[in-house]
């Protein structure tokens, strides 16, 4: 597969005042990442990996080496969609999970990107239970929410970019892990429901309703679609009525049948 998109990422969207989009500065230049290395991180196959590693002349530290773009091996194995040499690399390095790109993105943001929900659920559970083990020790363990949450230049989590590709999947194994995720905006002022509804995805629409959650109490599905915000404060009804799709309006509960016709006569207005 081709090197990871965000290699040459856009830059960075201010985000909105509502929804801060935290920045950590880009890691200093990493190790070169040999082509002999990179090629069997792509094949995703383990043994080939071991075996490059092992005759790199270089001996690469696993949590340095990177592309010149900034992918970490763990990057390359989540992108390409590889579970096992994902696994593989987290169990000789966990550091790597955190890992950061040029461009900002996590190695959860590429496989989310990629559609590998299989990765996805990989690094989720690798975290947890990483936090979890720590937690005992350290009260101020990290949670989920940091990986959940990490936002890339565009001020993105890893959910926006599983929707934007129309990754059900993935988006199912992030909303597993963070119910509240669907409703947090991104750089662009976008949550991942508004961008499902105003690209016309029926399904990712009814997954993200049916699973998210206030951070603060559980919400109803009501609430999410008036109060999930894109550009200049529409919400969900707005870009559902926008698409003028006729399924995808039905699919609404009955309680939002007044707002869409307000919101109908608003755009012919």
């Amino acid at each position: 597969m081709a090197s990871p998109a965000a290699e040459t990422s856009p830059p960075s969207t201010p985000s909105t005042a509502s929804c801060p989009t935290p920045r950590p500065d880009a890691a200093a230049a990493a190790p070169s990442m040999s082509p002999s290395l990179l090629r069997a991180a792509r094949s995703g196959d383990e043994r080939r990996f071991v075996k490059a590693l092992l005759a790199d002349p270089a001996a690469p530290d696993l949590d340095a080496v990177a592309t010149a773009g900034g992918n970490t091996l763990l990057h390359v194995a989540a992108w390409g969609g590889h579970p096992a040499l994902a696994s593989l690399l987290l169990r000789r390095a966990p550091g790597l999970l955190a890992a950061r790109n040029a461009a900002l993105d996590t190695p959860l943001h590429l496989a989310a990107r990629a559609g590998a929900h299989k990765v996805v659920a990989l690094l989720v559970a690798a975290f947890s239970s990483s936090s979890s083990s720590s937690a005992a020790a350290d009260a101020s363990s990290p949670s989920l929410r940091a990986l959940t949450r990490a936002t890339n230049r565009r001020g993105e989590t890893p959910l926006h970019d599983a929707v934007r590709g129309g990754h059900e999947a993935a988006a199912r194994a992030l909303t597993a892990a963070d119910p509240g995720l669907a409703g947090l905006c991104g750089g662009a002022g976008e949550s991942p429901i508004y961008m499902a509804a105003a690209a016309g995805s029926l399904g990712m629409v009814r997954l993200l309703t049916k699973t998210y959650r206030n951070d603060e109490e559980e919400e109803e599905e009501l609430p999410v679609l008036c109060s999930c915000t894109g550009p200049g404060g529409r919400t969900v009804l707005h870009a559902a009525v926008l698409t003028s799709n006729g399924e995808f309006l039905l699919s609404f509960p009955d309680e939002c049948s007044v707002k869409i016709q307000d919101l109908f006569m608003f755009v012919r207005a």
